[in-house]
């Protein structure tokens, strides 16, 4: 999954040139951490909340506080943003995403082209409601994870136990985390099953050497079936 299809186009951002008033008013007005700053269009920097606190704070103790305050929000944004910007492109993919916002502590990024021009910007709840879609999170069914070998085939032989009781598959998701070597963890989600299909498809399942665990969203019932589930 692409960021370019999950970043917020229309972003906010702020002239280098604006006074830091301005830049509190932008934050303020519309609930954000941090905003970009631009020169013609052009990412420049950035300034979050905690560099204008930063900024505020007093060096000078012959000043009173409404002396400093005033002299802080005419400074011009380029004066106290950071100039080392982390940004993506839009053929990163959400998961690179993801790493970087993890990896940098940061709750959002801009997303920048070839020529530094701000064309978007991915937050950490853009990648939420992208792994909410990828796993058919908004539609909840049956839920189900499996270890089995790590041999080609091997999945197959759960989606094909599956299929042959009319469910619908609508996300696999396949992980070696947390799994013996030579094994993987296989993560399913279920649509449209009948509730016999389903108590009829859980004995088969039960049959798999290692069930992880069943979760029914229908009956909100959840069996944790091997210690080793995740």
């Amino acid at each position: 999954m692409l960021v370019r299809s999950w970043m917020t186009k229309n972003v906010i951002s702020v002239d280098e040139n604006e006074p830091i008033k301005i830049v509190k008013q932008t934050l303020e007005k519309n609930t954000i951490h941090s905003v970009p700053i631009t020169r013609e269009g052009i990412l420049i920097g950035m300034i979050t909340r905690g560099d204008i606190q930063r900024a505020s704070v007093s060096e000078l103790p012959s000043l009173e506080r409404y002396e400093l305050n005033t002299m802080v929000e005419d400074v011009q944004a380029k004066e106290i943003m950071s100039k080392s910007v982390i940004t993506v492109s839009p053929i990163s993919t959400i998961d690179e995403v993801a790493e970087v916002l993890l990896k940098n502590r940061i709750l959002a990024t801009p997303v920048i082209d070839e020529n530094s021009k701000i064309i978007g910007i991915i937050t950490k709840s853009d990648i939420f409601k992208a792994l909410i879609s990828l796993t058919g999170m908004g539609k909840r069914g049956i839920d189900l994870g499996v270890q089995v070998e790590d041999t080609p085939g091997a999945v197959k032989k759960v989606t094909d136990v599956i299929r042959s009781f009319k469910g619908q598959i609508v996300s696999i998701l396949i992980s070696y985390e947390k799994a013996p070597v030579g094994f993987r963890n296989v993560h399913i989600r279920i649509h449209h099953i009948g509730r016999g299909d389903f108590l009829e498809l859980k004995k088969e399942l039960y049959k798999l050497p290692t069930m992880l665990y069943i979760f029914d969203y229908f009956e909100q019932s959840r069996e944790i079936l091997s210690p080793n589930g995740n």
